[in-house]
């Protein structure tokens, strides 16, 4: 299906110099050091340099989609735009007023769609993300007002979350292929190891920013985007541990313990938690594969836990506020438990969907709806029966893929993707439509794409199922 322009593109040895740049590391190195430079000019409030940073990030955007036929070129981009955006809370008000510059990404996109176009594929992921659209956008009907439910922003999470999310996975299944000329399952590692990196250095920067150097007045610090780093290094930790096993690449063991380090710095409750589930899982996983490190892994590990253990003392009074919270409870999140059942009750089969105002947990922000900051509740309390169903089957197809070839890569998607699922238990978390939710598709899509590599050997790095579950 190569178009004429798409030929000629290939066959252009300036274009073809350009591709090689764009998809290279020292692109993304370029890339990981303007998002660091953004974030430190931006300083303690100012949110206009991370709108002039993401601007700057729209047109690379921009340039990737138009000169680059393989679209795992853009993930990086993508997911560096996500990271250093978690800094503007609440902030549409401001990013609305450069509407304008999305033309440019929108024109690329196309551009890049029509000229590079392929045939579509499908994907076996495609029912349940069907049947997870139709649940998601019969949410609220028969309870919720025509003008409630075209409301632009009740909108935007019915189609991004249901067939707009169904289209884009197959979008995805039809663009992202396996190459003779790179490892896909290695290109998305170190996209994630990159974001984790700027995850770190983002947590890093805050805590010199308010605090210096001086070590006697270190104390756990506030900041509102804790829940958001929290749940980006726990989808990218996995990888960190995944390359770790590669020969002169196991500094990236230590990266994964700072990614770990940093959740806990974030003081985010659900993040110390399941990041502690999530280390867990890793390093088990860990030590079976990698033959290779597993005395220095293990040693590792076993110094790092008696560390702890000796200082656990001035680490719980560095971690007292968060711990205070624990204790306290969560009244907030209460009541939206009780309001997911009563919405539930009020319309069975369908829930209330994103647009029910009347529910305590609709929220008078931009661009909020009807949360309940928990999937599970989310689920019951605005799809209903119909939700209930569509999305545990999605669930248990998600977990059946990622486990049919238990190899360490399958077994570090499905840890993120695990991540991913239980902090979403206590916060929005997949039902953001972009970056989470997307980036799941991304992941059920490279893993489709590697399982069918291994089946057929044709010429990309492949590995044996290591562990039968």
């Amino acid at each position: 299906m190569e178009t004429v322009l798409a030929a000629k593109m290939k066959e252009n040895k300036a274009v073809s110099a350009l591709r090689r740049f764009l998809m290279s590391k020292t692109c993304v190195v370029i890339q990981v050091l303007y998002a660091m430079a953004v974030i430190v000019i931006r300083g303690k409030g100012n949110n206009m340099p991370i709108v002039y940073g993401l601007i700057g990030y729209l047109f690379l955007e921009s340039l990737i989609l138009v000169f680059c036929d393989d679209i795992i070129a853009t993930l990086p981009t993508f997911m560096f735009i996500s990271v250093i955006s978690i800094k503007c809370y609440n902030s549409f008000s401001l990013f609305i007023k450069f509407w304008y510059f999305a033309i440019v990404a929108v024109a690329a996109l196309l551009f890049h769609f029509i000229v590079y176009r392929r045939k579509i594929v499908k994907g076996e992921m495609a029912l349940p993300y069907l049947l997870v659209s139709i649940a998601v956008t019969l949410g609220g009907v028969g309870k919720t007002a025509p003008a409630d439910y075209f409301n632009g922003t009740v909108l935007f999470y019915t189609v991004g979350l249901g067939f707009g999310m169904l289209f884009l996975y197959v979008l995805l299944s039809s663009c992202l292929h396996t190459s003779v000329d790179y490892s896909l399952k290695m290109r998305l590692s170190y996209t994630m190891i990159a974001t984790g990196i700027i995850c770190v250095f983002m947590m890093i920067h805050h805590y010199f920013m308010y605090l210096g150097f001086d070590l006697t007045h270190y104390r756990l610090l506030y900041m509102q985007w804790r829940n958001n780093v929290s749940t980006i290094l726990l989808m990218a930790m996995p990888f960190a541990f995944y390359v770790s096993t590669r020969k002169k690449k196991h500094i990236y063991f230590y990266l994964g313990l700072a990614e770990y380090g940093v959740i806990i710095l974030s003081g985010s409750r659900g993040g110390a938690m399941f990041s502690t589930i999530e280390l867990a899982l890793c390093l088990i996983v860990l030590v079976y594969t990698d033959r290779l490190h597993r005395t220095e892994n293990i040693a590792v590990i076993t110094v790092a836990t008696i560390l702890v253990c000796v200082f656990a003392r001035p680490i719980y009074r560095f971690l007292e506020p968060m711990f205070d919270r624990f204790l306290e409870g969560d009244k907030i999140r209460e009541d939206h438990i009780r309001r997911a059942f009563s919405d539930f009750k009020s319309n069975i089969l369908f829930g209330r969907g994103f647009a029910y105002k009347s529910s305590g947990a609709f929220e008078k922000k931009v661009m909020a709806v009807n949360w309940y900051h928990s999937s599970l509740f989310q689920i019951i309390g605005s799809f209903g029966v119909a939700g209930i169903a569509a999305f545990a089957y999605q669930f248990y197809k998600r977990c059946r893929l990622f486990l049919r070839h238990t190899n360490h890569f399958n077994l570090t998607l499905f840890i993120s993707f695990l991540g991913l699922t239980m902090m979403s238990t206590v916060n929005p978390g997949e039902f953001c439509p972009f970056p989470y939710a997307f980036l799941i598709a991304y992941f059920l899509v490279v893993c489709e794409k590697c399982n069918a590599a291994t089946k057929r050997e044709n010429g990309n790095e492949t590995e044996e199922d290591l562990i039968k579950l």
